[in-house]
């Protein structure tokens, strides 16, 4: 992807493309994207970054990758370029905000803001558990919570603190900088390597 392009995905089969997806990115400073794990949605995040206050203003958008139309789309303004989460099949989305130093985690469902809650999404362990890491700004956090699409805390998981994850399953994640997977009910790795 470049601010010129933006992203396009290909779907292949036997190394022949079968249909591409085009999502077009201008005038972006910063830009990043997900994709559902069913492949059928696409979230992006594009704005602009105020580089003496701090500050930037971001663009939600997220698409149906079979079509052009735009499901929905959220304005919203933040400090730090974190990830959005989406889950597997592609209707619940997480963003996190920075307010005053503080993150908020923002659970939309089909476009409808569901709940805010305090922490940064590391992703949809199904589509009814989202991780979540309890940290503020320049802190060290306080662990990991599980939330429901509606913003319940679910459990509490003694993961450490991560930089960023994968999931694996609905009850383990890979840790690409330690190259280690993890439950996350124990908190114990599985698999390293």
């Amino acid at each position: 992807t470049d601010n010129s392009t933006g992203v396009v995905l290909y779907w292949t089969s036997n190394g022949d493309v079968n249909s591409s997806f085009s999502f077009p990115v201008t005038t972006s400073d910063q830009f990043s994207f997900s994709l559902s794990g069913d492949a059928s949605t696409l979230v992006a995040t594009y704005g602009s970054y105020d580089r003496s206050s701090g500050t930037a203003s971001y663009m939600l958008q997220v698409q149906s990758t079979r079509t052009t139309a735009v499901n929905w789309s959220a304005n919203y303004t933040q400090s730090l370029n974190l990830p959005t989460v989406i889950s597997p099949d592609g209707t619940l989305v997480a963003v996190t905000e920075v307010v005053n130093e503080a993150l908020n985690l923002l659970i939309y469902k089909n476009g409808v803001l569901q709940a805010t809650v305090s922490g940064q999404g590391l992703g949809w362990l199904d589509n009814s558990h989202l991780l979540a890491q309890n940290a503020n700004v320049g802190s060290q956090g306080t662990g990991t919570v599980v939330y429901s699409p509606g913003g319940t805390v679910l459990s509490t998981s003694p993961l450490g603190l991560f930089i960023s994850i994968q999931i694996v399953n609905s009850s383990t994640v890979y840790s690409p900088d330690e190259n280690t997977m993890y439950s996350v009910t124990t908190g114990e790795p599985v698999w390293t390597s």
